[in-house]
């Protein structure tokens, strides 16, 4: 369910990243879920768009520990896109409200609100992948659970780092 300005809109997709890195010798997390919704009529516009809701954490080490977990405020950016008839806006919030219910194998179901982008989404999203960077792969696998993802990563280079994506296994 998504509702946008009070209105309703059926949601197209929902997908969950995560990137590990280290700073000060604490490992975190940031959570990532772009969700996609279709065009709709409202008014005499066509509306559809992207909301992307980011949330950095330290309390994670494995893709268990997302599920009955809830963040507020000021750690988590809303990002939302919307075009009207093709002209797109761009919003960014301060003001999230996330709580993860039950996972799934790669997928977990989810709530976010936004007062201030006036935004309710109750959705499930899949859980693509974890990214960190090569000089990183060892502490990786220390502080963060791999059994939810396939061994051999998808490795790729960016400038001067190579970036290690690791595919979440599929719910089989």
């Amino acid at each position: 369910m998504l509702k946008l300005n009070q209105e309703a809109f059926q949601i197209q997709f929902s997908e969950c990243n995560l990137r590990q890195r280290n700073y000060q010798d604490k490992s975190f997390v940031s959570i990532s879920i772009q969700t996609s919704y279709y065009p709709k009529m409202v008014g005499k516009e066509i509306v559809n768009g992207t909301i992307e809701m980011t949330l950095d954490v330290s309390n994670i080490h494995s893709l268990f520990d997302l599920e009955n977990k809830s963040y507020t405020e000021e750690e988590i950016k809303v990002a939302i896109s919307t075009s009207r008839n093709g002209a797109w806006t761009h919003d960014t919030f301060y003001d999230g409200k996330v709580s993860f219910q039950k996972r799934h194998g790669n997928t977990i179901e989810f709530s976010l609100t936004s007062e201030k982008g006036n935004l309710v989404l109750e959705t499930t999203a899949t859980i693509v992948s974890l990214y960190t960077t090569s000089t990183k792969e060892k502490d990786l696998k220390k502080v963060f659970d791999m059994n939810d993802f396939y061994e051999i990563p998808i490795r790729k280079e960016i400038q001067t780092r190579e970036i290690l994506k690791y595919i979440a296994k599929n719910a089989e």
